[in-house]
Parts: structure tokens; sequence; C-alpha cells
């Protein structure tokens, strides 16, 4: 075989390979779907939490839809389950810091959060920068609940319900070292389009659209 049609051979099998991979609403087919994407340190890859949205059908729906909610609902990105607060946690006590960017197919909306998982005063913190209120209703839809009531947010000591579900998706067990916390808030309208190159790459890679036997949260979120 010549070298050419041996290139020709190898394009070949890879296009093969992606249509297998590749989510079928990025082919053009299947439902819209809104996602969770958490980055930051001691991750493998980046943690997707994805679930597919038809506004028919009020939003999100399905299995699916209750892991996605629960994330934004736990992390105070969308309110019921935090306590929102203006008081600005010491970078001491907030510890490693994880970025949650939330978007859905077929829209430019983006909602920028800050996770602190590991915080040393045993609850969850969480910065949802302001001016995001019309990008949370539109990716939230009928569950944004007018959005969040204060920058900071702070879960429920001891509750460490979101925490657990990160970690069966790679979140490390235990804090990861890191030199210097930065608590800066984020620019809403940043580089997205890395977001969603690295989410495509993620899900095409690891197969998380496909997979359904995923860890359920505690309880489920009731629509606002």
């Amino acid at each position: 075989m010549t070298r050419l049609p041996r290139v020709c051979a190898v394009v070949l099998l890879v296009g093969v390979g992606l249509s297998f991979t590749v989510p079928a609403w990025a082919k053009g087919g299947g439902p819209a779907r809104g996602y969770a994407v958490v980055t930051g340190p001691g991750l493998a890859h980046p943690i997707i939490v994805s679930a597919p949205w038809n506004p028919r059908l009020g939003g999100y729906y399905g299995g699916e839809a209750e892991a996605l909610l629960n994330v934004a609902t736990f992390s105070g990105a969308i309110p019921g389950l935090v306590h929102y607060t203006s008081r600005h946690p010491s970078a001491a006590v907030l510890g490693p810091r994880y970025e949650v960017t939330y978007f859905m197919d077929g829209s430019s909306a983006v909602v920028h959060q800050f996770l602190y998982p590991f915080s040393s005063s045993g609850e969850l913190w969480a910065r949802v920068p302001a001016g995001q209120r019309s990008a949370s209703h539109t990716v939230f839809g009928r569950y944004w609940g007018g959005g969040p009531a204060g920058d900071w947010a702070r879960g429920h000591p001891g509750n460490t319900s979101l925490l657990d579900f990160l970690q069966t998706l790679g979140m490390p067990s235990a804090a990861p070292s890191v030199e210097r916390i930065n608590p800066q808030p984020l620019k809403e309208g940043g580089p997205v389009w890395v977001t969603v190159a690295v989410a495509l790459g993620a899900l095409a890679l690891f197969g998380f659209v496909g997979w359904r036997s995923r860890p359920r949260f505690p309880r489920p979120v009731s629509p606002h």
C-alpha cells in the first residue's frame, strides 16, 4: 500500500470511530442538552454532568436532570438548599477552588461559578458572580428561582452530598495542595468556546452522555 492510500485509510478509520463517540446532537440529531462542567486542581479530566432539555417538557427532564439540577442547587447556582451571604470567607478557610460552567446547546448563555468543596469550616462554599441573572434564567429555565440572593453561598455544615457525588465522577478524595487561593470573581462572557471544546472532547472520550448508571443525590429538586 502506498503512503497516500495508507493515510486515507487511517483518516477513514478515525472518522468511523468518532462517528460512534460524538454525541448525537453534535451531528445534528437528538435533543438539546444542558451541561455543568467542573474544572480545577486534582482532576484528571473535566467533570461533566449533562441532561436533555426540551421547552415543551418544561426544560430539563428525565433522570439525568435530577443530577444536573442538584449540582446547581447544592452549590447555590440556583436557590433552594444553601444560605446566601455577603460575608467574604477567608482564603485560608476556602481551600482549593474549582470552576463550574453551566451552558446549553443552541444558546450563548453561560453561567460561571466558583466552588470550594474542601473548606476547613466543614461547609461547602461557592461564589456566583453578579450580573448573570439573565444567563441563569436562560440556562436553568423554570428552576432558576430568581437566581442567587447573594454573591456567596454556604452549604449546611456537615452536608457533603455534592462533594460525595462529584467524587464518584473524579473529584479528589481529599483536598489537593495548592500554593495560592485566589477568590477573585469571574468575568461574565469569558472564553466560552474553550469550555465547550473541552466539554465536547471529554464527552467523546469518556462517554459520559451515554452513561445511565449515574449515582444520585439523596433528594430531588422541585421546580420553583
